[in-house]
């Protein structure tokens, strides 16, 4: 045995240990892979220059700063492996990630993480019920002069037991769509009508439970027999 090898030794074999994680494969190179996340492997070739070039590469593609190698032995209980490691010298705010046969990698993002706990609001003026189908079937229809997806603004306005919908396009003209409904409050609030249709596919009851808070305030989208899903509204100003 080459006493400059450094011997990184494992008591399990080589599948166990790609399937515990603790070696990740980059599959996109044959005989490079992470061992715990750290440290950079790739196995050795007869020409040192060939497994330069190929850690190179591997850095470039994984932003990684390589500015030494190691000569290492890796040896579990059904193989040995010849071979260089080379520490990752990762740049500040990367992460690298292993999901099942999926490596990633993401940078974090400079900055304070927005405060979450204030956007589900704690107080509301009023709720309202609507079978979900009739409502989504409301949303879409009056969203069909408006398919531009970053303008698909539509209004909703309560007023005397009548909910109405409308959208309007200076080119084609104007849709509305009414319901009458019981409720004693009034209000009127814009919003996207894609967002307000992928909400509601995710709801599973029959109704959905519509939570008013304010014309400038978000709209809680909920299932009526349960709290396990709150879906947010978002308001857009039109005026």
């Amino acid at each position: 045995m080459n006493n400059s090898y450094n011997i990184i030794k494992f008591d399990s074999n080589y599948d166990d240990l790609v399937n515990s994680g603790v070696i990740s494969p980059l599959n996109r190179y044959k005989y490079s892979f992470y061992i715990n996340s750290d440290k950079l492997f790739f196995k050795e070739d007869t020409d040192r220059m060939y497994y330069e070039l190929i850690g190179t590469a591997i850095g470039d593609y994984l932003n990684i700063l390589h500015t030494s190698y190691k000569l290492t032995m890796i040896e579990t209980s059904d193989t040995n492996i010849k071979g260089v490691t080379s520490k990752d010298y990762r740049e500040d705010g990367y992460k690298l990630i292993k999901f099942n046969n999926i490596l990633f990698q993401s940078r974090l993002i400079s900055g304070t993480y927005p405060n979450t706990k204030n956007l589900i609001p704690n107080e509301s003026i009023f709720d309202l019920k609507l079978d979900c189908t009739e409502f989504y079937n409301m949303v879409d229809r009056a969203s069909i002069l408006n398919n531009d997806t970053d303008n698909n603004i539509i209004t909703l306005e309560i007023k005397n037991n009548l909910l109405k919908i409308t959208s309007m396009s200076l080119e084609i003209g104007k849709v509305e769509e009414k319901l009458e409904v019981s409720c004693d409050n009034d209000i009127k609030i814009s919003f996207s009508a894609k967002y307000m249709m992928d909400a509601l596919r995710t709801i599973k009851s029959r109704n959905v439970i519509l939570t008013f808070v304010g014309e400038i305030k978000p709209i809680l989208l909920k299932n009526d027999d349960s709290d396990d899903l709150v879906c947010l509204i978002l308001p857009i100003r039109t005026y």
